[in-house]
């Protein structure tokens, strides 16, 4: 009898979470009997797809789970349904209550119920009180937030809040987030990654003053975000990263709405086409878009463009962890009119190790980049890379190449640095052209005070090593040991030499060109 009362408080498409393991997370698919066991089940299909069957025991089918091990039948008393947002706060942000300083708290029993702990303490609860009054930022990471509670009991506990963090939790559709933004009306920013959120068309979505929205890991495709357009209409940060999005379905050829929208991240879905990323073009405030981790193989930019410029404001944009393959995607990003931020990195095109094109090439061919790779393209490296991709060119063109379309910037850069045929040196082999064009050289200055005067050495160096692995040359050359120097790259246009902390970099992302200083130095 206690557990049918148990199995009562549960219902179909409620949220709940292990009461063993707060981070485990599902959905309630069967509440009943279960075939040769006595009292209720629940039978449950949890987001993290590893559990016990599909929803099927012995031959009978109690639910179909979203995959084959993602389902299980629990006893009610395994699960938690959760509670507020103020017993979440009070829970986190109130120290620990004892029976001296709290009143009229509430507990959550084994059987869901709220039991109410009459405790005396008055002073000290109002000066935890104010403490929440005062709260502008909270964080309630797999907190066990189900509900809001009653209307108004968060707009007068913790009025003030403007970000919140409610990762991992139990809300299960917008109406949750609508009347959240009721209850606080100074929330800017919310976090609602890992939760389930059904968003209906028939759901009523009310304009919300929110700027910054993450929906990461909520299993959204982009028609639930479409609808979301007109209750958002203030938003500029949207993050939507691995929702399993493949396709942007929307009611036109283009997104419509999010007229504020500057930073997009689809970081980790399923796109393909470049077509879908297009529909993205009329964002007239977008400046930022993340779609790594997809499987992009393409990007193009049109050509003989007549009305409005796409992605005009777009500055940044992060590619890494595609599939982009041809120069002619390169090329394209050239054409961004903004276009000053670039990640390419761990794409066939810009990975060396498979036959991709070292930064240089990237950086030449990137006219307006000033970031590539989250390193900075600083104005020496441009130009170095820039003379070295027109000897590159020279070196390696064939009779009959159409320069002007495999190598768009070729006769820019060579008029620009006035770089004639005759003054390149043509190579031998096409091993020496590789190994030739992959190494630096180097002088490399001692100007440690305790080793005294000591003759410059140089090395021709792959372009390769990185500062860590030059350290221990120097070590070796100069007899000081790795974890005692500083090296620093001398430059003839500043003043200053360019210190080398980063044990990590490869020589070739520096900036030398073909050849460099280095001073070393004693700490």
């Amino acid at each position: 009898m206690a557990e049918e009362e148990e199995g009562a408080g549960f219902h179909l498409g409620q949220r709940v979470r292990s009461a063993r393991e707060a981070q485990q997370l599902g959905t309630v698919r069967y509440v009943g009997p279960v075939e040769g066991y006595h009292g209720v089940w629940i039978g449950v299909d949890w987001d993290s797809g590893q559990s016990r069957h599909d929803g099927s025991v012995n031959g009978v089918r109690y639910f179909t789970a979203s995959g084959e091990k993602s389902g299980s039948l629990v006893r009610p008393s395994n699960l938690s349904a959760g509670w507020s947002l103020l017993e979440a706060l009070v829970s986190r942000y109130k120290i620990s209550m004892s029976k001296d300083d709290a009143e009229d708290m509430y507990l959550m029993s084994v059987r869901q119920r709220k039991v109410a702990v009459e405790l005396v303490g008055q002073s000290k609860v109002e000066e935890k009180q104010k403490k929440l009054n005062e709260l502008r930022a909270a964080s309630l990471v797999f907190a066990g937030v189900s509900s809001l509670g009653p209307p108004g009991e968060i707009s007068s506990s913790a009025p003030n809040i403007e970000e919140l963090d409610l990762t991992g939790n139990l809300i299960s559709d917008w109406n949750f987030v609508t009347c959240l933004c009721e209850e606080l009306p100074r929330l800017r920013a919310v976090d609602l990654s890992y939760n389930r959120i059904d968003i209906r068309p028939e759901m009523p979505r009310p304009p919300l003053n929110l700027r910054t929205v993450v929906l990461n890991y909520c299993s959204l495709s982009w028609e639930q975000v479409d609808m979301l357009s007109k209750s958002l209409p203030f938003v500029e940060e949207l993050h939507l990263r691995h929702n399993n999005i493949r396709l942007l379905q929307t009611s036109g050829e283009a997104v419509e709405g999010f007229e504020e929208l500057r930073v997009l991240n689809l970081e980790g879905n399923s796109l393909e086409s470049w077509d879908e990323m297009m529909k993205l073009s009329s964002l007239r405030s977008l400046k930022t878009l993340n779609v790594s981790g997809n499987a992009i193989t393409k990007v193009s930019y049109p050509e003989n463009i007549k009305d409005q410029w796409p992605f005009l404001q777009l500055s940044c944009l992060l590619l890494g962890k595609n599939q982009l393959a041809d120069w002619e995607s390169v090329d394209a990003l050239d054409k961004f009119p903004n276009l000053t931020e670039v990640r390419l990195s761990e794409n066939p095109i810009a990975d060396t190790s498979k036959g991709g094109a070292p930064r240089y090439v990237l950086v030449a061919r990137l006219s307006k980049i000033t970031v590539l790779n989250g390193s900075e393209v600083k104005p020496r490296e441009r130009k170095d890379s820039e003379i070295r991709y027109v000897r590159h060119v020279l070196n390696t063109m064939t009779p009959g190449e159409d320069i002007r379309r495999s190598h768009p910037r070729f006769e820019q850069l060579k008029k620009q640095y006035d770089i004639s045929e005759e003054s390149v040196p043509q190579a031998g082999s096409q091993s020496s052209q590789n190994m030739a064009a992959s190494l630096i050289t180097i002088t490399i200055k001692c100007v440690a005070a305790s080793l005294g005067e000591i003759a410059p050495v140089t090395r021709k160096l792959p372009g390769s090593m990185t500062v860590g692995k030059l350290k221990l040359l120097c070590e070796a050359l100069f007899k000081l040991k790795a974890t005692k120097q500083r090296l620093f790259l001398e430059e003839k246009e500043s003043p200053l030499p360019l210190p080398l902390d980063d044990d990590l970099e490869s020589l070739g992302n520096i900036g030398f060109g073909q050849q460099g200083v280095i001073l070393m130095e004693e700490c």
